[in-house]
């Protein structure tokens, strides 16, 4: 079953993320002190498959996601879709892009290596809490 390997709060531009055991995730604003949580849009929660870290053996955070998920295919993901954490908390699945789309903010050599993989952002459809380990599901 896939299940949540990091939780991580994008505090400001250029500073470390603070990474969390559980945070608090709002409905349609996304994570509570991120600075890219807003009402209605798409970019609110990054999601990452955490085999691209494993698989390149990347720093902690280079892609600044922030759920860091462990069995889950993202490239597998459509937009729409719905994710369910642990059954409590719903996300829906707002945009699927290449990680080759983040070059002009990330290293462009940790981009190249994961041309073709895909990362997700969601939005939370209810507030709620979620924590590492926590289960994943798509519905």
């Amino acid at each position: 079953m896939p299940q949540i390997r990091s939780l991580a709060v994008n505090t400001g531009k250029q500073k470390e993320m603070k990474y969390e055991q559980k945070i608090k995730l709002i409905e349609h604003f996304g994570i509570e002190g991120d600075r890219f949580s807003k009402y209605n849009d798409s970019r609110q929660i990054m999601m990452v498959d955490g085999k691209l870290y494993d698989l390149h053996n990347l720093k902690k955070g280079v892609l600044r996601e922030n759920i860091l998920i462990d069995d889950l295919d993202i490239n597998s993901l459509n937009e729409g879709q719905i994710i369910s954490v642990n059954n409590s908390i719903q996300l829906k699945v707002t945009l699927v892009k290449d990680a080759c789309a983040s070059i002009s903010y990330n290293d462009p050599d940790v981009i190249k290596k994961l041309q073709g993989n895909m990362y997700a952002f969601v939005t939370p459809l209810e507030t709620g809490y979620i924590s590492i380990n926590d289960e994943i599901e798509i519905l």
